[in-house]
This record gives structure tokens, sequence and C-alpha cells, in this order.
């Protein structure tokens, strides 16, 4: 179920009110003539409250433990289970915390030590102006929208500091026509607030899928904020009606801040860039590039990059995928905000590096920009955070006519080796992959080994595979085959592994290498003595026969 205020049930008489008093306010205020709302900007916060990144202990109790802060726990048909803690602040507005996924007849597996949406940063073509939403003005105190039962459909209204500040939706997925590539089928925990921002009212999501895959998400409605009275601006467009002025073209762009936490430990996990390159046959092979060090990284349509972030480094670990949905438009700012380049970034966990901009308002001791936090520092035995930026860019169009529509952006977290199956629906239908290579393989010194693949697998999902102690001059390649030319004799014992995510089969391969003398290749140094008893051995069957 999609939770824009519009689907969610928010009273549209509230919507209008906040929009003709900002409207009103635009007009009594003709100065304004660039930017139609003047918003008041709350008073910075003395003292930031701490992260909220608990201890990495996974309670015995499989629940997150919480103390002052709200619960909040969803059991699904399945046997899966999502907890954790939830907080406000005037800033992010909703903080998750000590967040816990606990698998069908599994034990509890602890996910992320926190959750935040870290800036709303907002850039109007014509550069005139720019708007960071979350530290200039904030998304929760005096901006957050107190919900009522209209707001919340069958759902639970959730008390934040004497207020109804939040809701979770309980999702069937038999109920709802709408599914996600994340987990279609799956029933899912949505859990909302809505902030009023100048003119924009804003629906943060966060949905929890039962098969363990997360979809943060913003929805954004209300009424276009900025205009300019020149009609033939490059960087706007008149609308139907409104004949005397060109609404601004404008960006959003969205950074979440998710403080991975896997497993028992919050210190041992690996990050991997996953690309697929396009090969000159047509093909593409998968690469998978362990990310040592803090780094800046950008969106790469063309070879559907990805990321890993894994519990180890081992094979077959558990972990989650961030997989962008949105490629359509990236803001850059090279010169004004740097950080635009980038669309992922891996750091260290610091308290003090809460903001993905703006951040020295709150935190003047700690780096300024997210791309400052990405300075290098080695990701070995650190608790990591991943940072992620999607962009929204809105074009105003006549349906608009200055109450605009509703546009929704979100990205997917999908678990990896964590599910025996894809979801609860689909635990009948998964079939194992399939080494297909034959137990005893035999090679030859100097001649090439072509083998273009050592397993299948009836579903045709995407297959890790691995390959310990192969003989010398031979690798596993990104294809699933093995390929090389052997350097060296003698027995050579190899465990294939191949896994689909789901499920793993495993084979114990023998070798036998032997060199170019034993294979029945005829020696240079015998040839000639071979052709004399031939030659020989002719004629005397000649002298035979006369």
């Amino acid at each position: 179920m999609s939770c824009t205020p519009t689907q969610t049930g928010i009273n549209l008489t509230r919507l209008f009110a906040f929009v003709l008093w900002f409207s009103v306010l635009g007009a009594i205020q003709p100065a304004a003539a660039q930017s139609n709302v003047q918003i008041p900007e709350q008073a910075p916060e003395q003292a930031p409250a701490p992260l909220n990144d608990l201890g990495s202990q996974v309670p015995a109790d499989s629940g997150a433990e919480c103390g002052a802060l709200k619960t909040v726990t969803q059991e699904f048909d399945n046997g899966a289970r999502w907890s954790m803690c939830l907080d406000s602040n005037e800033r992010e507005n909703i903080v998750l915390s000590n967040v816990f996924y606990t698998p069908p007849d599994a034990q509890p597996l602890r996910v992320f030590g926190s959750l935040r949406l870290s800036q709303l940063h907002v850039v109007y073509d014509d550069s005139n102006v720019t708007f960071h939403d979350v530290t200039q003005f904030g998304l929760g105190g005096a901006f957050r929208v107190t919900l009522n039962e209209d707001d919340c459909p069958g759902g639970t209204l959730l008390n934040l500091n004497g207020e109804a500040a939040a809701c979770t939706l309980l999702n069937k997925a038999a109920n709802t026509a709408v599914t996600t590539q994340s987990a279609p089928g799956a029933d899912s925990l949505s859990l909302f607030s809505i902030s009023q921002v100048g003119s924009y009212a804003y629906t943060v999501r966060w949905q929890f899928y039962d098969n363990g895959a997360l979809e943060p998400s913003i929805s954004a409605a209300g009424a276009l904020q900025r205009n300019t009275t020149d009609t033939r601006s490059l960087f706007g467009r008149v609308l139907e009606g409104v004949t005397d002025k060109s609404w601004l073209s404008h960006t959003h762009n969205y950074y979440w801040r998710l403080d991975f936490d896997l497993g028992d430990s919050g210190t041992d996990d690996a990050v991997y860039r996953i690309d697929w390159p396009l090969q000159p046959d047509g093909t593409r092979i998968k690469t998978r590039t362990r990310l040592t060090t803090e780094t800046s990284d950008a969106v790469q349509p063309d070879e559907f990059r990805a990321w890993d972030i894994m519990d180890t480094d081992a094979p077959n670990s558990i972990g989650y995928r961030i997989e962008p949905l949105h490629y359509g438009h990236r803001l850059v700012q090279a010169d004004k905000a740097p950080y635009t380049e980038f669309d992922f970034f891996v750091t260290t966990h610091n308290d003090c590096e809460r903001f993905a901009s703006q951040n020295t308002r709150f935190n003047p001791e700690c780096d300024d920009s997210v791309l400052d936090y990405a300075n290098g520092e080695s990701l070995d035995n650190a608790d990591l955070v991943a940072w992620h930026r999607i962009s929204f860019h809105h074009l105003p169009r006549n349906e608009d006519r200055e109450l605009m529509h509703s546009h929704h952006d979100s990205f997917l977290i999908q678990p990896r080796n964590i599910l025996p199956v894809s979801g609860a629906s689909a635990a009948p239908n998964n079939l194992a992959p399939v080494i297909t290579l034959n137990h005893h393989q035999s090679a030859t010194v100097g001649t090439a080994v072509n083998i273009t693949s050592v397993a299948q697998d009836a579903d045709q999902d995407t297959l890790t595979i691995t390959a310990d102690s192969l003989p010398d001059g031979l690798t596993l390649t990104e294809r699933g085959g093995i390929t090389g030319t052997p350097t060296g004799t003698g027995q050579f014992t190899t465990v294939l592994t191949v896994s689909d995510n789901f499920a793993t089969d495993e084979l114990t391969i023998e070798w036998r290498v032997i060199g170019a003398s034993q294979s029945g290749v005829i020696p240079p140094l015998t040839l000639p003595f071979l052709l004399l008893m031939l030659w020989r051995r002719g004629r005397l069957r000649v002298r035979h026969a006369n």
C-alpha cells in the first residue's frame, strides 16, 4: 500500500488549509516575488540527540531492547518478524534503531544500528535558492503533522512526545494491487510520518517485508512553491490558468543514513561494488569489487551498479544489497555542492557525522558534508555506515496548477543469503542449483582447459560459484567456467560450491594433471627412430613378398 498523504487518508481540507495559509502568507509579503513562501526556521537544537546506535549483542528474546524508546514489532504469517526502536526528533523526525529481522524458524538477526533520512536537499534550476530542509527547518517538531485515524486507516497510531506522530500499517499482499520489485507477493509493515515544510507535505516511509527486504521511500504532495514574473524563463513553465508567471523547476535530493550492524558484531561488515559491464560480444559479466577504504561512488546505469553490505567477507555470508531504482535524473553541482556528484558513500561510524550536508550547523567539531566524511579511512574492523542519495526532478506541468501531483521515490535494500527461499509464497518453488562437472578431471601441462560452465539452475537464478584449490594455471571465470593452462603436474583436489542465494550444492573434484610426454604426444627426439623403424619394417615386408 502506498502511503502518500492522499492515499493514507489525510484530510484534503487539512492539506488545503496548509496550502491556503502559505498562499495568504505569500500574498501579504510582496517582497517574496521569487519565493512565494517565507518559512520560519526552528531554533537550533542546543544538544542534538544521540544517534541511538545501541550495542551489538543480540537480545535473547529476539526483540529490540529499546529502554525509554518506543518498541515496534511485527510478526508475519510466515513466522518472520521485524523488531526495532522508534524515536522522533526535531531534525530527521523518524529515527529507527536496534533493528532486527527474524527469518521464519530461525534466530534473530541484527541488521541496523540506526536508520534515518539525513537530508532533504532542494535545488531550484535558476540556482537562486537552495533548501536543506532537514537542517534548516526540520521534519519533526512544529513541522510534523499530528495524525488522526483518517490518516492511518486500519493501522496503529504511535504516540511520540505527547502526540500521534507516526502510523504503522500491516499490508497484506493479497489485499493490495501494489507490489514492488523487492518482494512480489510478500506481506509488509509500513511505518510512516508526515511533515509539512513550506508548501510541501512529505511522507517519510519505511517498508519492512516478511522476506527481509526493506524499502525506504518519500512521497511529496502539496503546492508549487516558487515562481517568477519572467514568463519566458528558461527555468520554469507557465501553467494553464496562471499566465502571468512561470513556476520554477527544481530537484529533490534525498539522502539516507544507514548504519549497518549485521550479525553478532558491528565491526566485521564488508562492502562490495557490483557491476555488470557490457562485453564486446554483447553479453554482460558480473564484477564484484570490495571497497576497503571510505569511498564516494556514483550510480552507473549502463552497468546496473549496486552495492552489497555483507556480514563478513567469507563466501556466502549473509547481507543486503542496495539496489537503486531511479536513475532518471541526477543533480550535479560540482562547484557549489561537490557531494552531489555522488550517490553512494560508505564511511566509518562517527556520532558527529549526522547530516549529509550542513552538518557543522549542529556539529561544529565535525566535517560539513558526507563527501568530507569519506576521506579514505580504512574500513577494516570498523563500524560501517552507508549513505544513499536518490533524486527527483520536478518539472511543473499543467496538471499541477499550483496544487501539484503526488510523486513517490524509493530504493531497495534486498536480503542476500538470509532466507532459504525468496519469500513465504516461493518456498515450494525454488529449485537448487546443480554442479554439472564430473568429479574426475584430467588435464595436460601446456594444453589449454576451457570448461564453459560447471553448474546450472533450473530457475535461471543468478549463481555464486567458488572453487577452492584449482590446479596451478587454472582460474574460475565470472561466467562460472574454468579456463587456463596447467603449469605443473600432480594430483589436485578442488571443492566447488554453487549457490543461488537460497540453496547450495557442493562437489569435490579430483584433478590428474600429467606432463606432455605422458599424454600420448610423441617426444621430438623419438620421432626419427620411429620413422626409421617403420621404413625398415616396410622393406622387410617387400622382401618377403618377393
